[in-house]
């Protein structure tokens, strides 16, 4: 090219410009659009982090009544999204931590209160008014890059809210749990919490005191108001709106709110006044993080036997409880007893897991026809002496009857009855090894009558009471029965520590001992890791069981074959992607959280009470036996997860699944040999997000009572017996339901369906050999949605009174004896129904002041019917298609006095009596109508030609047919 020619510079010259401008739009690009997305990356977050604050919050208000610590995921920052050519703030981190609880000022408190219980007002008044705890709240503090000025989440005395600082404003996240109506709940914030990341943080909430114990309590002054005071960091008036509907003028007790200043930066003192009265109280102590401190004893009450009578030499049960200062149970102190006109079994008693000792008290030969006193104090008293009115003493007094004579049967006395153990054994003593028999075994003890004059029958309906010397080497799974048909009550005994333990079982003055020792219990339940159980006792045992890690089980684990595994407490929270166990016996002492979680126990038991299992996807808990009791399965996390299916599976033994929570957005089963259910809550519909179906199979028995089963799909409870009394079985979701159909069948036993509600679209059907559906509703016709048939088919009998049957379709109600009183079988529905309704009983049907409505045939068949003072109605307003009323009694009487019969002019009302003599029509004051009910009277056809007693009020009887 030569030196003058200059076509090539335009080009050149071109291209600079174009990167000159790529390059603008990329500072463009990381100057405005990076931050903005960025800052709604960090919003985003901001929301989700007060999501699991909630969880957090929830955790620590529900502390009453939990045994076990739940583990709360709290994610504490976040990151960005991957950029090419753009560049990327650090990842935001956030701090969770608690304050104020190292402060004794920060605290709560309760003035004027006096316990209605007077051994429990010990406790109270000893103190001084107002009593003292020591509280904090938990803060979250955000450290974001573009999202400008964004709040502090805090927790503060049970509620969570956001402080935006900046603006001096806060917005209350969730209620207030401390004032609801006359019910008071106070719970203490323990412990010191310091976490700072950008990734999720595991928060152990650990009830360090806790029970369902509800204390009686009253103001101490008349007239005064009781007063909770609280350290808080909320402003007055957010107290006022979360207090609203707690005020006095909305019917509530709160009779005013007012903050002042307190000692303590950023806190304020919190008071509200109740207005004088009687309100039940709960407190609690939850821990996080470390230097969480525990309770010790503070007071004892009584519980059972006090004022009691007993026979000269009988013997009677008084029981005492120790509670901490949050009026909650403490296990392992030792009580000693002092008795008058008589003597202790064992004068001093170890509580067990409940805080109560149970003392035998023998009552003296010639002790009759004088009251005695009796006193308990705890090994932690101050005091040297015996008070009535210290905290740690409590004083009762027994009544000993005078009898005359000498006494009978297993230190019973003069108590005409005789008590004696039959299991483990009839002897006085019994050794339970461990490692040959494992760590429980039946209790059984008979109660006769062995007076003098009558051999020895059998006491039923009795009451017995059991106890135990020491709480520490045992417990049982009641201490209290009632005698069966055969004079036999029973609980279970539970090893918990080595050594010897003396059991007694009391009733009508008559007793008996057992002296029980443990032994080959060696090991810890919790060493403070997982392990393989080689022995499978459920205790570790150094040099024979495997030693695991956290890290192990944080996923994928196989124990080796015959070995279980146990996760106890200590292990802390799983939170891992896929969680896969297999052993031969799984106990579960932690919260799990995976991506995936599968449990097999194989040919052992799956043992995870009160635990909470969290996945996104698959959720499998399996075993030969399944006990979840008190527990929670989510893999639906609140529409989070892909939507698979759960499963509880007891591949060759039970599912104890009483208070269990399973919800999913995808089928989900139960199924075992036998299955309890009792207040359980499986969710497959969750607001309308699920898809799948709801089946619960046992071999053997079902009990569902007081269940809730929600799903939009199928619904199938199938068992040899089945129990859903009480229960709520939804499959319509107010039209949210796909029209499956709702079955309950016992394939060999009885449905007890009583108070129950079944809410269908499609086909409902209960079937077994008796069936008990009193005071059910039973409805799929759902307000014109619904399209189903209805049928009850027992091979027995069906109890159907006061029930409220509801269909578009036919229904059909079929039994041996059949009872509807008092119940609505309804399928006309205002002119959208159009099926038959066919009541059938091959014994007697009883259907008084039922009323039985279609706009098409009702028919009603049995040995006998009485249907009086009910009605039947198939002319509804002219809307009825024409069929029949048909009245059948195959061998006896038939009854329809004082009931009212309608049908169309083109129908007609039949009755067909039996053939045999002496079986009659009852008519009198009844009213049949043909065409409609304003003055058309009608014609009852006998058609079999029966004899009629009685006359009718309106219409005729006609013999013969129509």
């Amino acid at each position: 090219m030569e030196p003058w020619d200059d076509r090539g510079q335009s080009i050149q010259i071109g291209a600079v410009l174009l990167f000159a401008a790529l390059i603008l739009l990329l500072s463009l690009y990381q100057a405005t659009v990076v931050p903005q997305q960025n800052e709604r990356v960090e919003f985003d977050h901001s929301q989700q982090v007060q999501a699991d604050l909630l969880d957090l919050r929830n955790a620590v208000v529900s502390t009453f009544g939990e045994s076990a610590s739940r583990a709360v995921s709290v994610q504490l920052g976040t990151t960005y999204p991957s950029r090419v050519l753009a560049v990327n703030p650090p990842p935001v981190s956030g701090s969770l931590s608690t304050a104020g609880t190292a402060d004794g000022d920060v605290s709560f408190s309760l003035a004027n209160v006096e316990a209605l219980d007077e051994e429990t007002d010990d406790f109270w008044e000893a103190g001084g008014s107002p009593r003292t705890y020591s509280t904090g709240s938990v803060v979250y503090r955000p450290r974001y890059n573009e999202y400008g000025q964004p709040p502090r989440t805090v927790y503060d005395s049970t509620v969570l809210y956001d402080n935006f600082t900046f603006e001096g404003a806060t917005l209350a996240r969730s209620g207030q749990t401390m004032v609801d109506g006359s019910t008071v709940s106070l719970v203490a914030l323990n412990g010191s919490l310091q976490r700072s990341s950008s990734d999720a943080a595991s928060v152990d909430v650990r009830p360090v005191s806790a029970s369902s114990t509800t204390v009686a309590v009253t103001n101490r002054a008349s007239g005064d108001p009781i007063t909770v005071r609280t350290a808080t960091r909320l402003p007055e008036s957010t107290w006022e709106e979360l207090l609203a509907g707690e005020f006095a003028a909305e019917g509530g007790n709160v009779t005013g709110v007012r903050t002042s200043p307190l000692a303590v930066e950023g806190y304020r003192t919190l008071a509200i006044d109740l207005r004088p009265g009687t309100y039940e109280l709960r407190m609690a102590k939850a821990g996080v993080g470390t230097r969480v401190t525990g309770t010790s004893a503070a007071y004892m009450t009584e519980v059972d036997g006090n004022g009691s009578a007993v026979p000269e030499g009988g013997s009677t049960q008084v029981t005492v409880e120790v509670r901490d200062a949050y009026n909650n149970p403490v296990p392992g102190v030792t009580v000693s007893g002092v008795a008058a006109g008589g003597t202790f079994e064992d004068g001093s008693v170890t509580t067990g897991s409940d805080g109560r000792a149970q003392f035998v008290y023998a009552a003296g030969d010639d002790a009759g026809g004088d009251s005695y006193s009796l006193q308990f104090s705890y090994e932690d008293a101050t005091e040297p002496a015996f008070a009535a009115g210290d905290p740690e003493d409590v004083g009762m007094t027994v009544n000993v009857r005078e009898t005359g004579g000498g006494g009978v049967g297993g230190g019973g006395g003069a108590s005409p009855y005789e008590l004696r153990f039959e299991a483990p054994t009839t002897g006085p003593d019994y050794t339970l090894d461990v490692a040959a028999a494992g760590s429980e075994f039946d209790v059984r003890a008979a109660l006769t009558d062995a007076r003098g004059d009558v051999a020895p029958t059998a006491v039923d309906r009795a009451a017995v009471g059991f106890a135990l010397n020491n709480g520490t080497v045992g417990e049982l799974s009641t201490y209290r029965g009632t005698t069966d048909a055969n004079g036999e009550v029973a609980t279970t005994f539970e090893a918990k520590n080595e050594g010897t333990v003396r059991l007694y079982a009391t009733a009508g003055g008559a007793s008996d001992v057992l002296n029980v020792t443990v032994t080959n219990m060696t090991g810890e339940r919790d060493p403070g890791f997982p392990y393989e159980d080689v022995n499978q006792d459920g205790r570790y045992q150094e040099g024979t069981d495997i030693a695991l890690t956290k890290a192990d089980v944080s996923g994928s684990y196989t124990a080796a074959d015959g070995n279980g595994l146990v996760v106890p407490e200590s292990t802390g929270a799983i939170d891992a992607g896929t969680v896969d166990w297999n052993a031969d016996g799984i106990r579960v002492g932690v919260d799990v959280t995976g991506d995936d979680v599968l449990l097999d126990a194989g040919n052992g038991a799956l043992t995870a009470p009160d635990r909470r299992f969290d996945s996104t996807g698959d959720l499998e808990l399996r075993g030969a036996s399944v006990d979840v009791t008190g527990a929670t399965a989510d893999n639906y996390r609140s529409g989070n997860a892909d939507g698979r299916p759960l499963t509880v599976a007891a591949t060759g033994g039970d599912v104890s699944a009483a208070g269990f929570t399973a919800v999913t957005a995808n089928d989900l089963s139960v199924t075992g040999s036998n299955v309890d259910l009792s207040n359980a809550v499986l969710d497959g519909f969750v607001n309308g997000n699920g898809f799948g179906s709801l089946s619960v199979s046992g071999s053997g028995s079902v009990a569902a009572t007081g269940a809730t089963l929600d799903t939009p799909g199928t619904l199938d409870v199938t068992g040899a017996s089945v129990d859903v009394s009480g229960a709520s079985l939804d499959n319509f979701q107010n039209g949210n339901g796909d029209g499956r159909p709702l079955t309950v069948a016992a394939t060999g036993g009885d449905v007890n369906a009583a108070g129950s509600t079944v809410a269908a679209a499609g086909d409902v059907s209960l079937s077994g050999s008796d069936i008990d559906v009193t005071d059910a509703t039973l409805n799929n016709y759902q307000n014109g949605n619904g399209f189903g048939t209805l049928t009850v088919d027992a091979s027995g009998s069906v109890a159907g009174s006061g029930s409220l049957v509801a269909s578009a379709n036919d229904v059909d109600l079929a039994g041996t004896a059949v009872d509807i009183s008092g119940a609505t079988l309804n399928n006309y529905q205002n002119g959208n129904g159009y099926g038959s309704l066919t009541v059938t009983g091959s014994d007697a049907v009883t259907g008084t002041n039922a009323a039985l409505d279609s706009a098409s045939a009702i028919e009603v068949e049995g040995s006998t019917l009485d249907l009086s003072d009910g009605s039947l109605n198939n002319y509804q307003n002219g809307n009825g298609d024409g069929s029949d009323i048909v009245l059948r009694a195959t061998t006896g009487d038939m009854v329809v006095e004082r009931t009212v019969m309608a049908t169309t002019s083109s129908g007609n009302l039949l009755a067909y009596g039996a053939d045999t003599s002496g079986a009659d029509l009852f008519v009198q004051d009844a009213e049949f109508y043909v065409g409609n009910t304003n003055g058309n009277n009608g014609e009852l056809y006998n058609v079999d030609r029966v004899e009629v007693d009685g006359t009718p009020d309106r219409g005729s009887v006609v013999d013969g047919a129509p």
